[in-house]
Order: C-alpha cells, then structure tokens, then sequence
C-alpha cells in the first residue's frame, strides 16, 4: 500500500494566498463587503483553526493592522536574486549604471523618431498605396528611407508608429531597481562600492543589495504585513492586542513571514523623536515583544519569522503605510483621497501629545497649507477688498483654496468672474484664464508677498519654524534623515534579534544620495550583515538653470500687454469706481510686449487666383477695419502634402506678425525676387505677368494691392526692366460707377450697394476755384511761369523709332532698330543680322 503524502504548509495555503494577492489590488477601505474581501474571507473560514482565531484575524484586516495572506514574493514585489560573490557586486552597479544610461539614450531615441513621423503625412492612391510623388515630398522633407518604412509598414500610417514610438519611450524611461543578493559581506569594501554607486545617480534607477542567508524562504512562502502604527490607540500603544494577534497569526499561518511595518510611526505616535535615545529605546522594547513569537530557526514551523524589508506598492497603499521598515515616516500629511489636506494618524497623535494649542495651529498652517485669506499675511480680506475685489469674488476663492486649488487657480478668471476683473476694476478677463498671481499683481501686491501666499497655501513645508526645537525632532521625515540616525535606529533592532533589515540609504527630494552616505551605509551593512537600497534619483540639473527656467515659466505665463509695475490704487472713496490700467507704450519702453491686434469676425478681403510657371496659387486676404492688411491664406492646386503644410504656416506666421504690428514693408523687402521653383510665367493677375518664385508672385501682389508699390506691377509695352506704372492705378481717369460696384464686397455689405457710388480721380478733382482760393491764403503772390510751347504728341510719338524687343549683343541696350534685313544699335552703332 502506497504511503500518504502529507501536504506543505505552503500548499494548503495557496488558495488562500492566491485570493489574497487579489484583494491586495483593490481599496481597503471600501472593500471588506466586495467580492474580492468575501473570496478571501470565504477561503479563511475553510482552515482547520479556532473560530476565535479567524475572528481574530478578521477584525485584524478590517482595522488595517495586517494585510491578507500573500506569496513573499507578492508581498515584497521582487523576486530573489541570484546569489553572487561580494567581489562581484562593484562590477553588477557599474553594469547597472551603463544599462541606466543606455535606457535614456533608448528613451531619447524613441521619441525623437515619434516626432519626425508625426511629421509625415503621405497621401496614398485609389489602392492605398503611397504616391510617388508623396514618398519624393517626405525625403525633400528630410525623412529616411528606414523611416518611410517603418512609417508603412505599421497598421495605422505614420500616426500609429508615433504612437507605439512614444508608449516604447515611456516604458523605458520607468524607474526600477535592480536587486542584488549577496551571500556575505566579508570581501566587499565600502569605498568601492560607493564608487559604483554613485555613478548611479541622475539615472532614475535604483539599486537593492540583499544579504541572503544560505536558509532564505523561498518565493511561495506564506507572508503578510505587519502594520505597528495601527496599534496605537489614541493615547497609548495597544500591546496586548499585538499579542492576541501574533498568538492567533501563529497558530492559524505555521511558517509565517511577517514583513514588519509603523515601527518610526508608532515612535512619532508617541512623542518621541526618531533620533533620540527615548526613541530607538522605545523601538528595542517594541521588538522585544516580537521576539518573543519568533521561531528558534528556519526550520521551526510552530514560530514566526520576522523581517524589516520593503513592502510592495499595493501593500503600502491598502494598508496606507506611514513608515516602512526601519525608515523614518515617510509624510506627515494623510495620502489617501477623503484625508486630503489633512494630518497623518501618527502626526496628528503627536501633536496632541507634544504640542500646545498654539503650537497646532503653527503647524497647521505650515505643513497642511492656509485655509482662509486671512491666514494669509499680505492677502487678507479686508486689504484685497480695497482694493476692489467684491465679498462674492472673496468668498469663492476661499473656497477654491479651501478645495486644494494653487495661488494662481484661485485668483484667476473663473474663480473670480468676469464681472469683478471687467467692470470693478477695469481689466481684460482673458489676461488672468491661468495665471491669478498676474491679477493680484495689478491689486499691487509685491512679489514677495505673492511668494509667501504661494507657500503659504500649498504647505508641505518645514512642520516647524525652529529646526533645533523638541517638535522639529519629533516630526523627523524619511528627505530629512541623515545617514548616521538611520543606521543607529537599525542597529537598536539589530541587537534585540537577528533579523532580516533593509536599511534605505537617506536623500533628499532633489538630489541624490551622497558619496559620503553612501560610504557611511555600505560601512553598516558590511559591519552588521544589513541589506542596502538606494532609492531612484531625479537627474541633477544646475541651480542656475532651475533659477532661470523658474523664470522664463514666469515670464512665458505673463499676459503679453501687460505690465508687472503697473498697479492699481485703491479707491479713494467708492469701491464701485472701475480702476484702469494704462496699456504700455511698446515704442517708448523696449521691454514690454508687443499687444496682438484682434481682426473683426467679419472682415473685408478679396481673392486672387493665378497660375506661376503652371501652377495654381489662391491668395486670401483679411482686413482691419481700416483696411489694412491683417491675416492671408495661401493654396496651392494639387501640390504635395509637405509643400501645401508649409505654405499654410507660413501664411499663418505671416498673419500673426501682422496682428503683432510687424509692417507690411518688411515682409515684402524679404521676400520679393527670391528664387525657387515654381517660378515663370503668371496669368490671371492684371498687374504681375512673372514672378522668380511664389513667395515673389505673393509679395509683390500685396505690396500692390495695399502699399501703393507700383514700381513692383508690371504691365506689357512699357520700360525695357517690364517694371513700372501699369494700367489700372491711380493716375488712369476714374472708374465709372458700374466698375466700382464690383470693387465691393456685396457679401461682406450684405447687398447694401449704393447706387451713387462715384469714384473722384485726385488729379482731375482740383477745381480752378479751389487753385484760386489758395492762392488768395497764400502770403505770397503767385509766380507766373512763361507759357510752354504746344507739343503735339502724336507727331512725338511717331518721330521716335521702332525698337526691336532684343538686347544689343554688343552693348546690352535695347536700341535695335530693323534697317534692310538688319538690326543697327543706336547706342554703339552696331550691326546684326535678324535673320
């Protein structure tokens, strides 16, 4: 008869387990009457133990004292590494690193390519095949053939790639941690390894180095996580519930790993400072009490095994963790969403403990940021009230900072209105859409006290004024720890009982963990048998250039027209009286800026359609209401997609510089006779019948039609150059009352056409009676000029000889005239045949 196999501990466990890896995903706080809860609650009532034992757990996991069973592994969210010597830790950092530094390249690269296909826009054939003419206007463009084909060979065109392009630069530019297991310390030196280390930083990767034991648990172990910090009641720390729980955890889990958590909280819970002595004397008695649930060994199975390591991400969220490990607490503001703006558990026991009533609120204000105007000094109620903000207007934006709003939400246009910023004090309300700090800049508060009401209302800042005071010890936070107090913390668990215990090397938020740090902990770890980790690190960029990128933020969310020096002084007697704000002088003052000046939405123009060299140009105009030049549109017929992109952009940047008030004149000297193709012959333009490039062809029209340029018209039978005074101008008689109809918009006047509308030729419209009565004002009496003889201008004509239309190869004028089957220069007097 075969022998029974007995089943592991592990094994009966893993439905429970895989069940509680499940619920660990979801919100603690909402979820203990969900599917996932009653799935694992379901599958706790099937164990073999006392119903006062799953009682037990169950309160437990309600209150967030422990969190459901898990694989270590889930609970600690990495795997194992692979042992290696001490001598080979330096060389794995420094491999890190490389493959760091090789990831943001990766990244850069990534990104780079998303840019350059969206880019492209390649127009396909009746088969959805790309042009020819398509795939030559994408490499004039400056695209590769590799990028043509990653471009058509992904589902979706060139949008796609730059789709699944930028979702590759993200996954490569995640943080992660690279972990380490080394099975002794005993070759490894600190200097070296702080070397490799610190090439680390400015990377976003970090770096875990693990101490295993040659007894490690596996992966699959029975684990959960011990939260300390909810154990303390509102005055006192809840020991014996500690142990009822650790009986039952023991009895009903054999082989347990429990992952210990709260340790610095429940310390800071009691009014003790993490780096004091009452502090880590208080931690080794807390540890005392663990050891006493401790299996003798590995092997023991009636026991508990205990460890100070990193808890996963979901374990830290559904138990809302203040402290990790042996860490110092980590904030001392509440993460989750319905605690917003207010205290942690561990904080708040703290002050009631250690603090006074004045103290309090000190704190208050500091860490969880203002509540009210009048806790804000320079913004008070009854000062921006005179200076014309009404009590509606003051009322929601306290409530918008109230609701977690920023300084410059608060104060903008939707919180304010646009009744207040428009009629009590003058202003334009599309000035202040997202910058409020630039409307309190107009009430006449100084910059510093906008930087003060700023952090005043965000908080998050130094819990107390005093850094040397009892309180500023007590709240002693993970980006404020020094190097020296996390070991010694360590070191008082350390010597109560041999456990696992991660030790995080300390830094701060902008910068990276020091070299000194460094050396300083890879001493402990090596002295003590301690696991490292080094947290993830932003790149360091200069303080000069965060100054002047603080800046540049500054002046590019600062309203075009406006002016921080100008105020706005209070009424002298009615509130009601609208304050204005002189516009700047942009001619006088050459540090302010340019005001854009808006088109009408209904607006005069006209269009002009041409043909340069063979190809179709429409030419859009809009006016001002003075009828100068405000805004054109360029389109090309049945041109590439690249060249048609480009052409409308820049008639877009065209029309911006005009609203600017850049002059018409500029852009016509930069851009008359430059040459490119398409270029040659023009139809349909009664003024210009060639041009050495569209950009030409544009100008030139425009300078004619709206700067009176008639050197720059051309016109048949006129100089030799084809420029000069064409027909049409001003100096032809006057148009008829039928042709100037038709230089009227009907549409734009909506059919008002008068039908008297007579055009007066300038030079035909003095009269003799206005000559004479200017000469009668004149201080002067008149000069008469001798009378000039009568020419007749027909004979003049006919006197003057035939030019040929072809230059003289010998002197370059055109001065042939035909005589007998030859052309004679009358410049040079030479000859040339003409046949």
């Amino acid at each position: 008869m075969a022998q029974r196999r007995t089943k592991q501990p592990t094994q009966l466990l893993a439905p429970l387990m895989a069940a509680g890896e499940i619920w660990l995903k979801t919100d603690r706080s909402a979820s203990m009457n969900s599917a996932e809860a009653t799935d694992y609650l379901n599958g706790l009532a099937t164990l073999d133990c006392e119903s006062n034992a799953k009682s037990t757990i169950t309160n437990a996991l309600s209150k967030g004292r422990i969190s459901p069973l898990l694989p270590l592994g889930a609970a600690i969210g990495s795997v194992s590494p692979a042992p290696i010597s001490s001598g080979g830790a330096e060389m794995a950092i420094a491999e890190a690193a490389t493959v760091a530094a090789a990831r943001a390249a990766t990244a850069q690269g990534f990104a780079s390519l998303a840019d350059a296909l969206e880019g492209l826009s390649i127009d396909t054939d009746d088969d959805g095949l790309p042009t020819a003419d398509a795939l030559t206007d994408a490499l004039r463009c400056g695209a590769d053939a590799d990028l043509l084909e990653i471009a058509l060979s992904t589902p979706g065109g060139p949008r796609a790639a730059a789709t699944a392009l930028r979702k590759q630069a993200a996954a490569a530019r995640d943080t992660g941690t690279v972990h380490l297991g080394l099975t002794n310390w005993s070759d490894a030196s600190a200097e070296k390894l702080a070397d490799a280390s610190n090439r680390l930083a400015g990377l976003r990767i970090g770096l875990q180095v693990n101490h295993l034991s040659r007894t490690a648990p596996n992966a699959k172990s029975p684990t959960l996580i011990l939260n300390l910090g909810a154990y303390f009641d509102d005055k006192t720390f809840a020991e014996e519930t500690l142990r009822s729980d650790l009986v039952d955890l023991k009895s009903t889990f054999p082989g347990l790993i429990i992952i210990v958590a709260g340790l610095a909280a429940t310390i800071m819970s009691e009014g003790l400072a993490f780096d004091s002595l009452q502090g880590r004397n208080r931690a080794t008695e807390i540890a005392v009490i663990l050891k006493e649930y401790q299996a003798a060994d590995a092997k023991d199975k009636s026991g508990i095994q205990f460890a100070f390591l990193r808890p996963s991400p979901d374990a830290v969220a559904w138990l809302n963790l203040e402290s990790i490990g042996v860490d110092p607490v980590q904030s001392l503001i509440s993460t989750t969403e319905e605690d917003e703006n207010r205290f942690s558990k561990c904080a708040g026991l703290a002050l009631n403990c250690a603090a006074t009533e004045g103290q309090r609120q000190d704190v208050a204000l500091r860490v969880l940021g203002a509540r009210s105007l009048d806790q804000i000094d320079g913004l008070e109620r009854n000062r921006l009230s005179e200076r014309g903000l009404t009590n509606e207007a003051l009322d929601r934006v306290e409530q918008a900072i109230r609701d977690g709003l920023p300084l410059r939400s608060a104060f903008s246009r939707w919180v304010v209105g646009d009744d207040t910023i428009k009629k009590r004090l003058g202003l334009a309300p599309e000035a202040f859409e997202t910058d409020g700090e630039a409307l309190l800049r107009a009430l006449g508060i100084s910059a510093r006290e906008i930087e003060e009401g700023r952090a005043a209302v965000e908080g998050r800042r130094r819990a107390v004024s005093d850094p040397n005071s009892e309180l500023a010890h007590i709240f002693y936070l993970a980006r404020q720890a020094k190097a020296g107090a996390c070991i010694r913390f360590a070191l008082s668990i350390k010597e109560v009982f041999d456990v696992p215990i991660l030790l995080t090397v300390p830094s701060k938020e902008a910068a990276a963990a020091s070299r000194q740090d460094l050396q300083l902990c890879f001493s402990a770890a090596i002295e003590n048998d301690l696991s490292l980790r080094i947290e993830p690190s932003k790149p360091v960029i200069n303080a000069t250039v965060l100054e002047r990128l603080a800046e540049a933020e500054k002046r590019a969310s600062t309203p075009p027209a406006f002016v921080q020096s100008q105020t706005i002084a209070a009424p002298p007697t009615k509130p009601e009286v609208p304050i204005h704000i002189q516009a700047p002088d942009t001619k006088t003052d050459p540090n302010t800026y340019a005001a854009r000046r808006r088109l009408p939405d209904r607006r005069k123009g006209y269009i002009q359609k041409s043909t340069v060299g063979g190809h179709k140009v429409y030419l859009h105009t809009g006016e001002f209401d003075n009828g100068s030049l405000g805004e054109i549109f360029i389109d090309m017929h049945k041109e590439g997609a690249a060249f048609r992109s480009l052409m409308n952009n820049f008639a877009i940047a065209i029309s911006i510089g005009l609203q600017y008030g850049v002059p018409l004149e500029e852009f016509v000297d930069a851009f008359v006779f430059t040459r490119f193709e398409p270029a040659g012959e023009v139809t349909g333009n009664d003024s210009i019948k060639s041009a050495t490039s569209i950009l030409d062809y544009i100008f030139r029209e425009l300078a004619v039609s709206y700067l009176d340029r008639e050197d720059l018209a051309e016109m048949d039978g006129l100089s030799s150059d084809g420029l000069g005074k064409g027909e049409g101008d001003s100096t032809r008689n006057a148009p008829t009352p039928q042709e100037a109809v038709q230089l009227i918009s009907k549409g734009f006047s909506r059919g008002a056409i008068p039908d008297n509308i007579v055009f007066l030729d300038a030079a035909s419209s003095r009269t003799k009676d206005d000559e004479t009565v200017e000469q009668e004002l004149s201080e002067e009496p008149p000069v008469h000029e001798p009378e000039s003889p009568v020419v007749n201008l027909e004979s003049q004509q006919a006197d003057q000889p035939d030019y040929l239309g072809d230059a003289c190869p010998n002197c370059g004028h055109f001065t042939l005239v035909e005589d007998d089957g030859v052309a004679i220069c009358d410049a040079c007097g030479a000859t040339v045949q003409t046949a």
